[in-house]
């Protein structure tokens, strides 16, 4: 993001990923700021609050000094780039508040090798596609098995945030990977990019996941289309809140989706989910959260979840959240209120699934991992299964899979520094299960 603005010439040697940390007073903050495609696309990543693929929306250059920024968060970096030592020196803003902020250059490429991540050529059939509902286009990849028709078919639907159509993160392609196994496999796959990510339209800052999930059902309707394609074998795979879109679609257009199958997907209250999380992400870093932190976790999603004025959840949260903090410590709860009060956070939080599981007639395979420090796996998949249990069901809890399914010996939320992208045995057990249909 930064290196992006430095000059055209430059930009193929600062394509990589840079890192600092903010210093919040008792505590600090992971920043990094990732370039790719020549300089042409950047994103910021908040490791510690689990946020990553931000698209930064602000560049701009003047020699060595840059500026870029997110403005739908209220983010502004700006500082001067050093030629001696690939350093950056500047500050970071967000609101009112401004710190000094320092970032290092890693390298053209920060990520391990990702032996998984597929290469051409492919013996199937790749078609770049374009489908549209109401004012929305979304773009994306279908793989067919080449010569096949009758075909079960598959959309992918990502997890929560801006994800491309590979659902890449950390540079892991968890959807390509799966899409080009289930395909040799003799699926139709369909994955596309969220909105705001590839040519897919802009992302308007008041949708919800309902408003994801008519661009999934878009998808599903495409596949309609496709002559190769047995609509009556149309069916949605759906990771973390691309879960929930499944429960949703199949509740709500049983005449659509088929089947689905969920990857990590949370079916207790929002509210819920996110007081586990933190008390989850907390032991994964070796500490116990007290019962006063766990009494403000409570409150202020109790508070997200009753209160409707925006203005009047703003300042609740922030009595909530600020005694006893310092001045540093503010910025972030103030950047932390800025998430927790848009339109797609609260609908989050307050959501549950329970009531379209209630409706839901289709045949479901569901996988958990032990590891995962995002959706926590024996919480939800009791849930889900005196929700949904009987023939329709079947849960695969996996001891030994983080969020993303990658096979791991401890809970993690570090998914760059695992060389595997997906667990073979998930995308096996998949496979099967779809063949079944």
């Amino acid at each position: 993001m930064l290196a992006a603005m430095i000059s055209l010439q430059a930009f193929a040697a600062v394509e990589g990923k840079w890192q600092g940390k903010l210093n919040l007073g008792t505590t600090t903050l992971s920043l990094a700021v990732r370039i790719a495609e020549g300089g042409k696309v950047a994103w910021m990543d908040s490791p510690d609050q689990m946020a990553f693929n931000i698209e930064c929306d602000t560049l701009t250059v003047a020699g060595n000094s840059v500026t870029v920024g997110v403005k739908r968060m209220g983010i502004l970096i700006s500082g001067t780039l050093s030629d001696a030592d690939n350093s950056f020196s500047g500050s970071f803003r967000q609101g009112l508040a401004k710190l000094s902020f320092e970032m290092a250059y890693v390298s053209t490429n920060p990520y391990l090798e990702r032996p998984q991540t597929p290469q051409p050529p492919f013996p199937y059939d790749i078609e770049e596609v374009t489908f549209s509902h109401g004012d929305v286009t979304l773009t994306g990849t279908l793989t067919k098995p080449a010569g096949k028709k009758n075909l079960t078919a598959v959309v992918l639907v990502s997890g929560s945030g801006q994800q491309n159509r590979d659902e890449e993160v950390m540079g892991h392609k968890p959807f390509a990977v799966l899409a080009d196994h289930l395909t040799r496999g003799g699926i139709a796959v369909l994955r596309y990019d969220d909105r705001g990510t590839g040519g897919s339209s802009a992302l308007s800052p008041d949708v919800t996941t309902a408003d994801f999930a008519q661009d999934a059902l878009a998808a599903v309707k495409y596949l309609q289309l496709v002559p190769e394609i047995n609509k009556k074998k149309i069916g949605v795979v759906g990771h973390s809140e691309g879960g929930q879109i499944a429960i949703m679609l199949a509740a709500e257009h049983p005449n659509d989706v088929k089947f689905i199958s969920t990857l990590a997907a949370p079916v207790v209250k929002g509210k819920d989910l996110m007081i586990t999380q933190n008390e989850d992400m907390a032991r994964m870093r070796g500490i116990e959260i007290t019962a006063d932190q766990r009494k403000i976790l409570e409150q202020a999603f109790a508070a997200i979840d009753t209160v409707n004025d925006t203005e009047l959840l703003k300042n609740r949260l922030y009595h909530i959240m600020t005694d006893g903090k310092s001045a540093q410590e503010m910025i972030n709860v103030n950047s932390q209120i800025m998430v927790m009060t848009t339109p797609w956070y609260v609908n989050f939080v307050r959501y549950c699934a329970i009531p379209h599981l209630n409706a839901m007639r289709q045949p479901m395979l569901a996988f958990y991992g032990a590891n995962d420090v995002q959706v926590n796996a024996t919480l939800n998949a009791a849930t889900l299964n005196a929700s949904y249990g009987g023939k329709k069901l079947e849960i695969e809890n996996g001891l030994h899979y983080n969020h993303l399914f990658q096979e791991c010996s401890k809970p993690t939320a570090d998914y760059g520094r695992i060389e595997q992208t997906i667990s073979p045995k998930v995308m096996q057990r998949l496979l099967d299960w779809l063949m079944k249909r």
